[in-house]
């Protein structure tokens, strides 16, 4: 008895020592905050004790509830949050359906420069909360998990503090934090370019590249916190990567790719959802195109409605107008929320309609359906085109497509054996790993808790010019021009030598 005993009481020493006291921070963005609810549930079940600051906007899930896991809230202006949605769905739309270059530039530097006061306001209420920040500044954290949108706010908040830092969220800013992004096969966020490009593409990959680092560190007059402060802070970066869904490419020790904790098995659905699911005798397809775009123009609903019509299978969309296309209940539901991680891992629904953003490219690769992708901005046109590259799918132009079009793509895709055996591969890719997100992302939090993250960092006091030993480059460039120029000097010095000897005119006494 004394020996279970011991046993028993060691056991909970241990996993009492690799508990930590974890704080995680996110952005005011919906699907930012889905990520950061799932990663707090995670580490929860792995004994950490885990604080969430959630703007209070979010909605909160039950199952945090059951869990080891403080839930504080900034107050954010749901109006502003709204509105802000509504004008960038606007702008979004604007830039799909331009036929215009030039329009499309315009409207994309908009979007660029407009900031987003959503995430302003999630930022002002940490700093101005007096009841967040007292409670932020008693408590002992081993540990710090910090969207990387909203690191700079971070920095300001407790940037003082010597916790160590784990950024969260897909590779963005790579030149910020010093990851490898070598243009030559890396294709920036903002492209629609694989890892294999033409000279062109490298141009113009190398040119964005450039110009992104010059806009993030410029674009705002005396920032209150600097690049270098911000990438001198960090220890680890979580990225919302997997290599199921993402190129090839070089990172450093400090970035673990977790991309796989965001999609996971189903649970069941809600009574009324199962019943239109299971019910369908040649399945589903499901559509949504995020939160920006919750509402489409007519021209675009139009065509999604005919196509809807024409196909055999029922649609499940994710849209605001419950009241669109006037199909047969029994044939298409329209809902304002659906849960799609669950809907997607149903056997049932055949097809995601998406805008390609990275959630929903790990959530359809996880649970191996094909997708018909629809990009719009940001990330999302690089998606496609992984999409499109490792045949999981096909993708279109929301602006420039007909209902005709779409109908036999969707008719295509559903008999391509080719692309129903890519998806079951990519699954088969995320899935087979030697360790379980949990598990990884645990390992990790409890390594920074107990070494911090110095071993792991590279030097980031380096300009771009150094970190690509540009430098090293453009000077032996300028010794190789150097020793061409003396060479080219010294052949006509020499040549003019022999020149006076062999044609001067011998001199006659």
């Amino acid at each position: 008895m004394k020996t279970v005993v011991y046993f028993l009481f060691f056991n909970w020493c241990v996993v009492f020592s690799n508990s930590a006291k974890v704080m995680i921070l996110t952005q005011n963005l919906n699907s930012h905050v889905l990520d950061t609810i799932k990663l707090g549930l995670l580490l929860a079940d792995e004994s950490h004790e885990v604080d969430l600051i959630l703007p209070s906007t979010a909605k909160i899930p039950d199952s945090i509830k059951e869990r080891n896991i403080t839930v504080l809230t900034a107050m954010v202006n749901r109006t502003v949050t709204e509105v802000h949605i509504e004008e960038r769905s606007k702008q979004l739309l604007d830039y799909v359906m331009s036929k215009s270059t030039i329009g499309k530039m315009i409207t994309f530097m908009q979007i660029l420069t407009t900031g987003d006061p959503g995430w302003d306001a999630m930022c002002s209420s940490l700093l101005s909360d007096a009841k967040i920040r007292d409670y932020i500044n008693a408590t002992n954290y081993d540990v710090v998990i910090v969207d990387v949108l909203i690191m700079k706010c971070y920095v300001q908040m407790m940037g003082h503090r010597n916790i160590p830092i784990i950024v969260y969220g897909i590779l963005v800013y790579e030149w910020s934090y010093h990851i490898p992004s070598l243009p030559s096969f890396v294709p920036m966020l903002l492209t629609n370019f694989d890892d294999r490009m033409s000279f062109f593409q490298r141009f113009q990959n190398s040119l964005l590249y450039a110009l992104c680092q010059i806009l993030f560190t410029s674009v705002i007059p005396n920032p209150p916190v600097s690049i270098t402060e911000i990438s001198q802070k960090y220890s680890l970066y979580f990225a919302l990567n997997d290599i199921s869904s993402e190129y090839p490419r070089p990172t450093m020790p400090n970035v673990i790719f977790v991309g796989d904790a965001i999609p996971e098995p189903g649970n069941p659905l809600p009574r009324d959802l199962a019943e239109f699911v299971d019910g369908a005798k040649h399945g589903v397809i499901y559509v949504s195109f995020g939160t920006y775009l919750r509402r489409l123009p007519t021209i675009l609903t139009d065509k999604l409605c005919a196509t809807f019509k024409q196909i055999p299978q029922r649609v499940i969309w994710k849209q605001e107008d419950l009241t669109l296309c006037g199909i047969d209940p029994d044939k298409l539901l329209i809902s304002k929320w659906l849960p799609q991680n669950d809907l997607l891992s149903h056997h049932n629904v055949k097809l995601f309609v998406t805008h390609c953003g990275k959630n929903s490219l790990l959530e359809s690769t996880y649970h191996s359906t094909p997708v018909i992708g629809f990009p719009i901005a940001i990330d999302q046109p690089l998606n496609a085109k992984l999409i499109a590259n490792r045949g999981l799918g096909y993708v279109m132009d929301l602006g420039d497509f007909s209902a005709d079009e779409l109908t036999s793509k969707i008719a295509d895709l559903l008999a391509n054996e080719t692309i129903l055996y890519n998806v079951r591969r990519a699954s088969f890719v995320m899935r087979n790993k030697t360790d379980t997100p949990s598990k990884r992302i645990s390992f990790w939090v409890e390594h920074m808790a107990t070494y911090g993250g110095s071993h792991l960092r590279t030097n980031s006091e380096l300009n771009i010019f150094q970190f690509y030993c540009l430098d090293v480059v453009l000077f032996i460039m300028f010794l190789i021009l150097l020793i061409i120029i003396s060479n080219i000097f010294c052949i006509r010095l020499i040549f003019r030598c022999l020149k006076r000897r062999l044609w001067s005119k011998p001199k006659i006494d």
